[in-house]
């Protein structure tokens, strides 16, 4: 496992993700821990397709399966549409300005292949505010309430009393977060696409080197668990399209030529 010192900044973009960010008091001094563009992922940005509201985690979770349901349609056709773009065009295809599809979705070809993984906890309200107020407050009061114990501080409570009712509505945020997102995975579970494209696990085994990581003192604090944390992340493997895998036209060469000399 890589020192976590070294590990590449990762940009937030599940519910794994937050769990992984608040279990570091230097979450953002260390830079290990990107937040998202929330100002583009907000509903009013996002067509139609995309947006889910709802005032109670049952509300939010029956409006985030419409959604998703139409966003699993999408990708399964992607097979087939990916080859009829001669340079393939992620936001066109999606409904996705640029911004919002360096933050919703990571695509790369493979040898033969093609990886596609589509955050979609992001979609969720109740995960975009959970991560404002996680930049916003909880990060910085656990970074201020840890740099005053380490300086041994005698007026280090107020920062602890501050600290506490911070970490007592991020854990509010974090249980309507995390019970949306498992309403939302109930309401699929008969959705044949969406659980051929489950990628919770390997979001979770994403961030895994992450949480290596003690949870900083104090150890009571609310410090969400990594290893059954629920998200809605999509993965998605399918062929590429022959005329565009790496060195075909080499080996179409070598054979013509072994033919040729075969005859000759």
């Amino acid at each position: 496992m890589p020192e976590l010192a070294a590990l590449s900044p990762q940009l937030i973009t599940s519910l794994p993700g937050l769990a992984a960010a608040m279990r570091s008091a230097d979450a953002m001094r260390s830079g290990r821990f990107l937040l998202p563009d929330l100002e583009v992922l907000r509903n009013s940005a996002l067509t139609p397709m995309y947006r889910v509201r709802g005032e109670t985690p049952e509300a939010e979770a029956a409006a985030a399966a419409g959604a998703m349901g139409e966003l699993i349609e999408r990708i399964r056709r992607l097979s087939q549409a990916y080859g009829e773009w001669r340079r393939f065009d992620a936001g066109a295809y999606f409904d996705l300005t640029a911004e919002q599809t360096a933050n919703l979705l990571y695509l790369r070809e493979r040898v033969n292949t093609v990886h596609l993984r589509f955050a979609a906890d992001l979609l969720l309200p109740s995960l975009r505010t959970a991560l404002d107020f996680w930049a916003a407050e909880y990060a910085p009061a656990r970074m201020a309430l840890a740099a005053a114990i380490h300086a041994g501080a005698p007026d280090r409570l107020p920062a602890q009393h501050r600290r506490d009712a911070i970490a007592s509505h991020m854990g509010v945020l974090w249980q309507r977060t995390e019970a949306a997102v498992i309403l939302t995975r109930e309401l699929l579970a008969d959705d044949i696409g969406y659980m051929s494209m489950r990628g919770a696990e390997d979001e979770r085994a994403r961030w895994r080197a992450y949480n290596a990581e003690e949870v900083s003192a104090p150890a009571e604090e609310f410090s969400p668990g990594s290893a059954a944390v629920p998200s809605l992340t999509l993965i998605f493997d399918f062929p590429l399209p022959a005329a565009r895998q790496s060195g075909r036209l080499r080996r179409l060469r070598r054979n013509r030529t072994r033919r040729r000399t075969g005859r000759t």
